[in-house]
């Protein structure tokens, strides 16, 4: 481990830590790479857990001396949740975290193995403007589904070598997601990842629940005094109400800054007293600062 640390990489992923049984084991490393950081090149460590009970995972979250927890929460979500399974799946977990920060992932499986294709999109546009860090597995990005052989995994479709014959198996895509499908969710990573990585509110901000259906799960981020974003999230297969509660009259309007649906364009003025979300839809909305 020292000896890859010093070669600079930027850090390491330990999986199932919970079976070890030896926390001790656990600081150990988490300590080496704390070490192997002193030189102002920041070094993470990361583990992952196979524990499937909420409590239990918390238990770990709270406990854990690694810089970032990966764990298969979000199975509790299920395959097609309701945007009220979402609200308090979600909540529950940083309610619980307390200050603890938190990472959201598929756990040890890609988010194609864990939810309907259609909803990919929104859970992208959910991992990345919820508090804490956004964690993918290679392929997340364009829809891969898991693979047995993780030594050799599947050759991405846009690498920069000649064309020939591809050294490993073509990725193991759902087959409804065509290249066109592929782009547009990296595409959308792309923006996604740049956007939180600019907006204070995205990356310190408070997340304040406005919206709560049975359908749709809405959610507003906030900081200080820089620009609001209303999360409005629609995992239903039927058009959903997206009005946000609001007794001070303060979320009235907001700007696309990213969706799901390509009929939406950025830039577009949206008005909040009657919007309606497309089935799968995932909307982030820039709302400007108020005093």
């Amino acid at each position: 481990m020292t000896f890859w640390l010093n070669q600079g990489i930027s850090g390491f992923q330990l999986e199932a830590v919970d079976e070890l049984n030896d926390s001790q084991f656990v600081a150990d490393l988490h300590n080496i790479t704390q070490e192997a950081s002193a030189n102002g090149n920041a070094r993470v460590f990361i583990v992952g857990i196979e524990e499937k009970d909420p409590g239990r995972i918390l238990v770990w979250l709270n406990e854990t001396s690694a810089d970032l927890l990966v764990s298969p929460y979000l199975e509790e979500l299920g395959h097609e949740p309701t945007g009220e399974k979402l609200a308090k799946t979600v909540s529950n977990y940083i309610k619980a975290a307390g200050a603890a920060w938190p990472a959201w992932s598929g756990g040890s499986w890609h988010l194609a193995d864990l939810v309907a294709e259609r909803l990919l999109p929104l859970y992208h546009l959910l991992l990345f403007t919820l508090p804490g860090t956004p964690l993918l597995r290679y392929g997340d990005e364009i829809g891969l589904r898991h693979f047995a052989n993780k030594v050799d995994p599947p050759q991405m479709p846009w690498d920069d070598r000649a064309p020939g014959p591809a050294p490993s198996p073509a990725p193991a895509l759902p087959p409804s997601l065509n290249s066109t499908a592929q782009e547009q969710m990296l595409q959308l990573l792309r923006e996604l990842s740049e956007l939180r990585g600019k907006e204070r509110s995205l990356l310190h901000g408070d997340l304040d629940s406005v919206l709560l259906t049975s359908g749709a799960w809405g959610y507003l981020r906030r900081w200080d005094q820089s620009a609001r974003f209303l999360v409005l999230l629609n995992p239903g297969k039927e058009h959903a109400s997206a009005t946000p509660r609001d007794p001070l009259q303060l979320l009235t309007a907001g700007t696309v800054e990213l969706s799901t649906c390509p009929q939406r364009l950025r830039g577009d003025q949206l008005s909040l007293s009657e919007l309606m979300l497309a089935p799968a839809e995932g909307l982030l909305l820039r709302i400007p600062y108020q005093a």
